[in-house]
């Protein structure tokens, strides 16, 4: 994925926006090739539940948990704010102050942060490591810092890669948490939940981006973007479970 925002970059600024469409598409048109060729053995059939019953298992799963809650709300937050700043203002922003190559690579940046922090979680293991994740979540509202302020490139490309890295970080452990305090049997309920946080207000966020950047500045509501972002975090840290929540031993 980095490897590919890098080179989406350089196709737009080379070919255009719209031949740089035309090969995602071929690479879309692949991918479905190589699925077709997959031969899987058939599974047994679930057990069948209404949707109403799952919902309310799950939902009762997720409220017995107040870090489990309070981080799915943060993230209706996260994703409100930033979903704007990613999909409508960034390329707008970039491609104004550093050409159209440069959104490439900032989102190739942000996925080389995902990768470093990734490997940095292979020996980073605290013992309150929902609390540490919570703590890295942080720095994700330096990207939108980044492009409200408009810095030089490589300042650009330091708030994008510190974005990837504390989410990254944050990920492993948010993930690492839900695995070993939610029961086995509500994991695929709590997941969906935990889905549903995080996409449900981005729609929204993408359809009054552009509005309210209009009538603020682009610039304004970039900063406003990265406060909500950095306070939506604190505000979670205030919760004590988020704090207090210790990593079992392996």
């Amino acid at each position: 994925m980095a490897l590919g925002f890098s080179v989406a970059g350089v196709l737009v600024e080379t070919f255009g926006s719209g031949w740089a469409i035309g090969i995602d598409a071929a690479t879309y048109a692949f991918a479905a090739l190589c699925f077709a060729l997959l031969r899987v053995p058939p599974l047994p059939a679930p057990v069948r539940e209404s949707m109403l019953v799952g919902l309310r298992s799950g939902a009762a799963e997720v409220f017995r948990h107040a870090w489990l809650w309070i981080l799915i709300a943060q993230a209706l937050v996260y994703h409100l704010f930033f979903g704007g700043a990613q999909g409508v203002l960034g390329p707008i922003v970039v491609k104004r102050g550093y050409g159209e190559a440069a959104w490439g690579w900032a989102l190739g940046a942000l996925m080389v942060g995902f990768i470093v922090g990734g490997v940095v979680t292979l020996r980073f293991r605290p013992r309150r490591s929902l609390f540490a994740g919570t703590v890295m979540l942080a720095l994700t509202a330096l990207f939108p810092l980044a492009l409200a302020l408009q810095p030089t490139l490589p300042l650009l490309l330091a708030g994008a890669f510190a974005h990837g890295f504390g989410l990254e970080i944050f990920s492993v452990f948010w993930d690492l948490s839900i695995q070993q305090n939610v029961d086995p049997s509500k994991l695929a309920r709590v997941y969906s939940f935990d889905a549903l946080g995080s996409f449900v207000m981005r729609p929204l966020g993408l359809a009054v981006t552009g509005v309210i950047a209009e009538a603020t500045g682009y610039s304004a509501w970039l900063l406003v973007i990265a406060a909500a972002m950095f306070g939506s975090v604190l505000l979670a840290l205030l919760v004590p479970s988020v704090r207090r929540l210790e990593r079992r031993p392996a």
